[in-house]
């Protein structure tokens, strides 16, 4: 079958946290409104984009997880999830699809969103919650022309901001290029995000008042969060 997806959205493994200590599964399977993340993830990206490309990175229960994913979501099994980190992930799964997207978002397996978050999305983007000058927690320099010039993941005052980022199809191998030289298997999203900011092309802040993303990173968090979004 030909393919015709013009856009991919690749979502990272979503592995256990320790300070998710009530919680004994991924945080893939953690419930918000009674649907298990990965499900409303998937949902909410085929309510804005009928007809994108979802790939999943699956490490910690991943035949659990995959008996609920539907047939048409692309896995990829990454083995060394318990020694490496969320670029390894990313990594294995770009390898497995040839540069044939006009974009690609890449998501963060343990983000919850909402539709406003990703809807709209036009290039070389990442998805700021709120906007944030360089603090002890949060180092996020945005420019007067709202370009990224250096972004580090964090949190201020408990407000969390979530990381959701796109690339257009002429840096695909930049993308690569930089996850090939040295061992980059143990970098977090971030760090990759970086290093592109800095070498290879500059990546557009895009935020709006209505936007929802929020990393589940601890069991106290995820209940105030379950409890809100379930009222």
């Amino acid at each position: 079958m030909p393919n015709n997806y013009s856009h991919l959205f690749i979502l990272l493994s979503a592995g256990p946290s320790r300070r998710m200590y009530n919680f004994k599964e991924t945080k893939y399977l953690v419930t918000i409104d009674k649907e298990p993340l990965i499900s409303k993830q998937i949902r909410i990206i085929e309510d804005c984009y009928p007809d994108a490309r979802i790939h999943v990175g699956l490490g910690e229960c991943h035949e659990e997880i995959k008996r609920i994913l539907p047939k048409r979501i692309k896995i990829t099994y990454c083995k060394d999830f318990e020694t490496n980190n969320s670029c390894s992930t990313l990594r294995q799964i770009l390898l497995r699809e040839p540069n044939k997207y006009k974009l690609t978002t890449v998501i963060c397996g343990d983000i919850l969103f909402n539709h406003e978050a990703i809807q709209n999305i036009q290039g070389d983007e990442l998805l700021i919650v709120d906007k944030y000058t360089k603090t002890d927690d949060i180092e996020c320099n945005i420019s007067h022309q709202n370009t990224i010039d250096y972004i580090q993941y964090g949190k201020k005052n408990a407000n969390k901001w979530g990381q959701i980022f796109t690339f257009r199809d002429v840096n695909y191998q930049h993308i690569l290029n930089s996850l090939a030289t040295g061992d980059k298997s143990k970098w977090f999203l971030h760090e990759l995000i970086n290093n592109l900011i800095e070498d290879y092309f500059i990546i557009s802040a895009r935020w709006n008042k209505n936007s929802y993303a929020v990393d589940l990173d601890d069991y106290k968090e995820y209940r105030k969060i379950k409890k809100e979004l379930e009222q």
